[in-house]
């Protein structure tokens, strides 16, 4: 059979086609920085912030609100010359810029972030009451951890 323009009949069939796609919390922290620890003119006290100290400097990028920055503060040294560690307090603090700003002086103590992009100023200190520290090499290694709901 032939069909001549405009008597034949058309049809058209729909079919809908999804596409699904998830988007998960996430916290990402890149160290931009490490730090230096600088010596008191007393030896008691190692700090980023002595004489010679730099602070480390990290970014945290998170896409969810109530992510949360804190340290997990060292009990003790990475490296260091035997006894060392005696005595010694170890104690953290930082300062956010960025999406999230703030300064926390207990480093261990949660900070809630806004999604986005922070940086953070880390600062550490090993600090002894009586006894100098001895010559040698130190490493100090706090754990910056950002914890999602």
């Amino acid at each position: 059979m032939l069909l001549r323009p405009g008597t034949g009949r058309a049809d058209t069939i729909d079919q809908a086609m999804s596409f699904t796609g998830e988007i998960t919390a996430s916290c990402v922290i890149n160290v931009m920085t490490s730090g230096q620890l600088g010596v008191s003119a007393d030896h008691l006290k190692m700090s980023s912030k002595e004489i010679g100290g730099v602070s480390g400097v990290a970014e945290i990028t998170t896409n969810i609100t109530g992510s949360q920055i804190q340290i997990v503060n060292p009990s003790a040294f990475t490296v260091a010359p035997s006894g060392a560690d005696t005595g010694s307090l170890f104690s953290t603090e930082y300062t956010l810029t960025g999406v999230t700003m703030g300064t926390m002086a207990d480093g261990a103590v949660a900070t809630t972030l806004l999604p986005g992009v922070t940086a953070m100023t880390l600062n550490v200190e090993a600090a002894r009451s009586d006894t100098l520290y001895p010559v040698g090499n130190y490493t100090l290694s706090p754990t910056v951890r950002c914890i999602t709901p």
